[in-house]
């Protein structure tokens, strides 16, 4: 096989379908695929961790088990517009097994395997970026209303004296 190129002669390529699973357990997302049913046919090991349940646990269960917004009886027009467009994307409140949630971005293929069709989805839980957000809007938040102060405050001193605790509590936030 002197002609072959390299990577083909890599041992762990001698079973692809093992390759490929173990390469989607590892990915930092959950990958979870729904059946047009709705129901689960695979979750890697990163979904089992953040969700809090065993792959054996969220095999065959619904969509509402992980995601308890999403009724069970929506699913069906959901899988038929995921079919038309082929991919989504859009952010969703997950549930753990424990009662937590936390909210994910999720991008959405329809695939069609064997005949089988899947939504199969990787899944990002968000909440720090949600966090960060929140700060920015915060911070955005503080300094428009100093900026209003600060208005009033010139606006004030147009007319006459402004008295220099103003300034100073202004100034310190």
């Amino acid at each position: 096989m002197p002609n072959m190129p390299r990577y083909h002669r890599l041992p762990f390529l001698r079973d692809p379908e093992a390759l490929f699973f173990q390469i989607l357990d590892e990915v930092p997302d959950m990958a979870i695929w729904l059946d047009a049913d709705g129901r689960i046919v695979y979750a890697n090991a990163k979904a089992c961790r953040c969700l809090g349940y065993t792959r054996e646990e969220l095999l065959g269960g619904g969509i509402a088990l992980i995601v308890p917004s999403f009724s069970e009886d929506d699913y069906p027009d959901f899988f038929e517009d995921l079919r038309r467009r082929k991919s989504a994307c859009f952010e969703l409140d997950h549930h753990t097994k424990a009662g937590g949630s936390f909210p994910a971005e999720v991008r959405v293929s329809h695939v069609t395997l064997e005949g089988l069709e899947l939504a199969c989805a990787l899944v990002m839980d968000i909440s720090r970026r949600r966090k960060a957000e929140d700060q920015t809007l915060d911070l955005h938040t503080a300094s428009m209303l100093r900026e209003a102060k600060l208005r009033a405050l010139i606006q004030e001193a147009q007319g006459g004296a402004v008295r220099v605790e103003d300034l100073e509590a202004l100034l310190q936030g």
